[in-house]
């Protein structure tokens, strides 16, 4: 298997594959998967912070499937200490409010984020955003 951060020799399993697995070699998978995200978080940690300490670990929660997975991943192993979500001021309320209480019923602490100018605003002022506007978004 290559380097899973590499692209030039990361491989991925084909999914025919992984459903020939059994129950116990899926959960299996899925553990080594999980230890080898937190290898990788804690080699970025060791590398990035330059004599820093680190105060915080927040996991970006936007509500949908793959976000709330992660969540629960890092939650359970007790690597989060705060979720973050960006309130882009379009998606839908309900997915808002699921992050809003999942971080609550979890007492994990929010930061949830707005723009100053609401996404729609800025559309119906200068247009769907190119490139150069991507930084207000």
């Amino acid at each position: 298997m290559g380097d899973p951060c590499n692209p030039d020799t990361a491989t991925v399993t084909p999914a025919e594959d992984i459903l020939a697995l059994t129950p116990t070699e899926r959960e299996k998978r899925v553990w080594n998967l999980v230890n080898q995200a937190h290898d990788i978080v804690d080699e970025a940690i060791v590398t990035h912070l330059d004599g820093h300490h680190l105060v915080a670990r927040v996991v970006l929660f936007s509500g949908g499937s793959d976000s709330t997975v992660l969540a629960h991943l890092m939650r359970y192993c007790g690597i989060v200490t705060h979720f973050a979500h960006a309130n882009t001021t379009i998606g839908v309320e309900a997915t808002r409010q699921f992050v809003r209480d999942t971080a609550a019923i979890w007492s994990i602490p929010l930061i949830e984020k707005c723009p100053e100018v609401p996404y729609r605003d800025l559309v119906i002022a200068n247009g769907f955003p190119g490139p150069g506007h991507h930084y207000k978004m």
